[in-house]
């Protein structure tokens, strides 16, 4: 966090919005219904400038634009307070770090994913006939060595690959004494890029290593190398011990839990999912609270997993209904949500809520703790 503060006379506000209106930027009626944040960050626009008269040095209104793209594009914030006659202080808030890496770029399903070039030991143009199989995985010599190669959209669990006819495109990752093909739609190049972490709830996503914008302004996620060799020889040795499918297993299927998660957000969703899939529950998602209802009337569900704040029904009304409702009231609910006030808690516990978690201080082992408690009584 950088902050410049002085001691001068401050911004006033009337003679911004007397300058947007000079400029034509706004109207009078676009003004009035503006907060004096929003007028002060008119500051930040291209052109935009309270200078009267235009020097070598000011008022040509470049400055503040040139400050706010360029720490927008590190991921950053920057931000203006002023009290008129005391001073005005500036804000800039910047990554702890911000590591650019070199990668490869590939496309699957029509989706950009970045691989570090470091890890990325050749490139591949392969045919079906180089393809053969050795121990019931898929296999190709690369240097005289055999190496497993493997799908990298069904390792990302995307939907299957499109049938490759005559020619298949390969990457070869190297890991420490690990080296795995995998199958690709298309090699788009090598470029640059900045790497970001992600972020809370986020923090440890399988086989992803943090994200990046693209210059198109698209954004990319860099997978996580160590992870895809891991998931890769995991899959590989449950595919082999589940190519019989016996009475005792469809049983053990049967006999998992069922797990309702419950959230209007996208990624936290597939988070969740993947995590109790993972833990061995059988796990069906929902993405609000009318939804959930909908689902609790046609399936039974041994626990709930939910967010708080969503349209339609929030978590707080979902939990409510259900534990007021006698054939649902002995449904364990785990609110899961980034309310974290004290108030909230209590209000989440007195309608019915049998654990309380916020995702500032999300932990996937506190989580299964959690449910494996509730479930196990």
């Amino acid at each position: 966090m950088i902050e410049i503060i002085d001691d001068g006379r401050g911004i006033d506000l009337e003679v911004i919005k007397r300058k947007a209106l000079q400029k034509n930027l706004l109207t009078q009626q676009e003004l009035q219904g503006m907060n004096d944040e929003q007028i002060m960050n008119i500051l930040f626009w291209p052109g935009f400038s309270t200078g009267e008269v235009v020097t070598d040095i000011s008022g040509r209104g470049v400055g503040l634009d040139i400050v706010y793209t360029k720490i927008s594009h590190l991921n950053g914030k920057v931000n203006i307070k002023s009290t008129l006659g005391q001073g005005c202080k500036l804000s800039i808030q910047l990554p702890v770090t911000m590591a650019t890496i070199k990668a490869f770029l590939v496309r699957i399903n029509n989706q950009t994913f970045a691989i570090p070039t470091s890890a990325i030991k050749t490139a591949l143009l392969i045919k079906p006939k180089d393809i053969f199989h050795k121990e019931g995985k898929e296999t190709i010599i690369v240097d005289n060595r055999t190496i497993p190669l493997f799908k990298l959209s069904s390792i990302l669990e995307m939907p299957e690959q499109k049938i490759y006819d005559d020619k298949i495109v390969v990457i070869v990752i190297q890991s420490e004494e690990f080296q795995v093909g995998f199958i690709i739609d298309k090699l788009i190049g090598d470029q640059e890029i900045l790497h970001k972490n992600l972020t809370q709830p986020l923090v440890r996503v399988r086989n992803v290593a943090g994200i990046t914008t693209l210059a198109s302004g698209d954004l990319c996620l860099i997978l996580n190398v160590n992870d895809l060799i891991k998931s890769s020889f995991k899959d590989s040795i449950i595919t082999r011990r589940q190519v019989v499918i016996t009475d005792d297993d469809m049983q053990e299927s049967n006999t998992k839990k069922n797990v309702l998660v419950v959230d209007d957000s996208v990624t936290t969703r597939i988070l969740e999912r993947n995590i109790l899939r993972a833990a061995g529950f059988n796990v069906t998602i929902a993405v609000n609270g009318l939804d959930a209802l909908t689902k609790v009337l046609s399936e039974n569900y041994d626990l709930i997993v939910t967010d708080v704040e969503m349209p339609e029904i929030n978590g707080f009304e979902l939990t409510e209904r259900l534990k007021k409702d006698e054939k649902y009231k002995h449904i364990p609910i785990i609110l899961v949500t980034s309310l974290a006030s004290e108030v909230d808690k209590k209000r989440g516990y007195s309608l019915g809520a049998n654990a309380y978690i916020t995702k500032g201080g999300f932990d996937q082992g506190e989580l299964l703790n959690t449910i494996n408690k509730l479930i196990t009584g």
